[in-house]
């Protein structure tokens, strides 16, 4: 072959892939009607030029390889578009699945607190926490190979309280209460992230060009910095730093880049109005024991 037939052929392999990659913003839009049959229309249109402009440059066999490639390449975006938004789907049912039983608990919550004022509702609000744990535990994708530890603090005189915890052990939970601190000399990531309202997700603790890994602090001395780490800090009210920050999430896994962050705080921040709601329950509940 001919170094200008060459050059034609990678040439329209090229053409093919960006006109793909701009299909995949067709597909995807929102702003266009039948998305998916613009996009196919537009494919099968590219395909036919591009055959016959092949067939007279470079031949019946160039020509059909760039149809083929040309069309196989538009059928994998469609596939992988749609299972993603198959997913996405699949999610939307679980989170509206868990919202629904995390209001239930709520409701009976406010209930008891209305009718029997004097009953210990801490119990409930704690079992409520613990259920939101776990399921956040399941809806992140952290199974058993990540040995995944996940602690609820609240904040209390530039300390934290711990609220509900999985996967810890109970001896940590002391040292952790009396390491953990936020205000003017903030120590731990907790602290940092608390200090300075925003989420710090680590996917890897190893790495020490990361700023945010030296506030790493170890609980004990079997614990490594390795694997990742999420501290969100849970805000009060609709704002996003504006408000103060009421609870905070630490989900630590012994696993490489556990977290994907677009998603992760896309889904906490929809956990976020239930655990305030759960947060002011628990502070009437401690108002009311001191009195």
């Amino acid at each position: 072959m001919e170094i200008s037939k060459i050059t034609w052929f990678a040439s329209l392999f090229i053409a093919s892939i960006t006109i793909n990659a701009t299909l995949l913003k067709i597909i995807t839009s929102d702003k266009i009607p039948r998305p998916n049959w613009a996009a196919l229309f537009i494919n099968v249109i590219v395909s036919l030029i591009g055959g016959i402009f092949g067939d007279m440059l470079l031949g019946i066999i160039p020509s059909a390889t760039f149809v083929l490639f040309n069309v196989f390449s538009f059928l994998g975006i469609v596939y992988i578009v749609k299972r993603r938004d198959t997913k996405a789907v699949i999610l939307g049912e679980k989170l509206l699945a868990v919202f629904r039983r995390i209001d239930l608990q709520i409701c009976y919550i406010l209930s008891e607190m209305l009718v029997h004022p004097t009953s210990d509702i801490g119990k409930p609000i704690r079992r409520t926490i613990r259920y939101v744990l776990a399921e956040l535990s399941n809806i992140l994708g952290l199974d058993a190979t990540h040995h995944a530890q996940l602690i609820i603090l609240i904040p209390e005189g530039y300390k934290f309280k711990v609220l509900a915890y999985s996967g810890i052990p109970s001896d940590k939970l002391a040292e952790i209460e009396n390491t953990f601190k936020y205000g003017p000399e903030p120590i731990s990531l907790a602290g940092e992230a608390m200090n300075r309202r925003v989420p710090i997700i680590i996917n890897d603790l190893s790495d020490e060009s990361l700023p945010e890994t030296a506030k790493w602090v170890r609980i004990s001395p079997d614990e490594k910095r390795e694997g990742s780490i999420l501290v969100y800090p849970f805000m009060r009210g609709l704002g996003p730093s504006s408000g103060d920050p009421i609870a905070e999430l630490c989900i630590a896994s012994e696993k490489k880049d556990a977290f994907d962050i677009e998603a992760v705080t896309q889904i906490l921040a929809h956990f976020s109005p239930k655990l305030e709601v759960l947060q002011n329950c628990w502070d009437i509940f401690s108002a009311s024991k001191k009195e």
